[in-house]
């Protein structure tokens, strides 16, 4: 069976936990954390894997427009979709659904969040490929559920429930499963139970959905977003799109795909993904990827010298750094400033990239510009695997 895949990549803004590198104009897609590779360019390797580059989306805010283009050159510049507010993600994906819908009822959306880390990419692909194959195949929205590494409280959970027919009989073909239910963030005790029992995922945030379904549970249970996302593929030049959009966009609710759809669709499945995951939410998770110098992870382009020192965090590039009998800290020195903290404490670290935003940028939201809205902070708890 033939699939027609479109990836979409959300690029929103900013990640207030990763100050002082990232604030409210240095999204966190834009980072070089880990090497030469933005993460939004890491993002776009994996959609290109699936999907040739003109069916390729990325959904994004004015004020990351310009940057977007210089890291993606190849990037079809109609296929950078720029919205006019911030809507969560429920409203990019209707956004989206618009240009996705101009090329027929038959594609799958490929939803994709531009600041992750995945690996290994052959890895992904495989599993993108057998989410939208199932996805067609059993008429389901489809999520990735990552397999949980720790009883995390900080993360949503998918409860599977009766496995599926593969995509396909290859012996690596990744395991399916319908969706019993979603999960709220839990408390510890829950967590472990999640994890002791093996019926759960963490929700990775990732989904498969068949534009023709995806339309008809958008019609039930966001209409304003159905509308718009039909009224935008009859827009036949950019100045009809930039019309309807305008005309849309303030109107639709401000809410999240995973409550405003798949909490309530009829049919969800599940692919439990076979890579390695993370939404890099905090310097602590920062650290768990970069190479290790005397047991400290160090960030590239630091020359570090420690005594006595371990578990620590440094990013300082270009930067001699000295540790001397500390234990469990984030250094971060960038031009915008410099954090020191405790690494069991760096969801702290929100606050001060919120305080320290609105005294710079006094018109922004404390979560940054609306123009990024990817995942305002207005909605109801999270219902997808985020940090914190």
């Amino acid at each position: 069976m033939s699939l027609n895949l479109f990836p979409v990549i959300m690029a929103g803004g900013a990640s207030s936990r990763l100050w002082p590198a990232s604030d409210p104009l240095r999204p966190k897609w834009d980072l070089h954390l880990f090497g030469e590779c933005t993460l939004l360019q890491a993002a776009w390797a994996r959609a290109r894997k699936v999907a040739p580059a003109p069916h390729c989306l990325v959904v994004a805010g004015r004020a990351h427009a310009e940057r977007i283009r210089a890291s993606l050159p190849d990037l079809p510049p109609q296929n950078l979709l720029i919205e006019p507010e911030g809507r969560d993600t429920s409203g990019a994906v209707a956004y989206a659904a618009g240009r996705v819908l101009q090329k027929g009822l038959d594609g799958v959306m490929l939803i994709l969040p531009g600041d992750h880390v995945i690996s290994p990419v052959e890895r992904f692909a495989r599993c993108a490929l057998a989410a939208g194959h199932v996805a067609v195949r059993e008429a389901a929205l489809v999520t990735f559920g990552i397999v949980p590494r720790a009883p995390a409280t900080a993360y949503g959970y998918v409860h599977r429930g009766d496995p599926l027919e593969p995509a396909s009989k290859a012996k690596d073909e990744p395991l399916v499963f319908l969706v019993r239910s979603f999960k709220e963030k839990p408390d510890r005790a829950t967590a472990e139970r999640y994890v002791r029992s093996a019926e759960y995922f963490w929700n990775g945030g990732i989904f498969a959905f068949p534009m023709a379904l995806l339309m008809q549970e958008m019609e039930s249970h966001l209409p304003g977003h159905a509308a718009m996302a039909l009224a935008l593929s009859k827009a036949r030049s950019a100045a009809a799109w930039k019309a309807c959009a305008a005309e849309h966009f303030p109107k639709l609710e401000k809410i999240s795909i995973d409550f405003g759809i798949m909490e309530k669709a009829r049919k969800v499945a599940t692919v439990a993904a076979d890579f390695e995951w993370d939404d890099i939410g905090s310097w602590t998770a920062v650290g768990d990827h970069l190479p290790k110098q005397t047991g400290n992870a160090a960030g590239p382009g630091v020359t570090l010298e420690t005594i006595e020192s371990q578990g620590n965090v440094v990013i300082a590039p270009g930067r001699r750094v000295a540790l001397i009998g500390v234990q469990g800290i984030a250094v971060i020195d960038d031009p915008a400033g410099l954090l020191i903290c405790r690494l069991d404490q760096d969801q702290l670290v929100k606050q001060v990239s919120q305080k320290f935003a609105s005294a710079t940028h006094p018109m922004l939201p404390k979560n940054g510009p609306k123009s990024a809205g990817k995942r305002a902070a207005r909605r109801p708890k999270a219902r997808k695997a985020r940090r914190g």
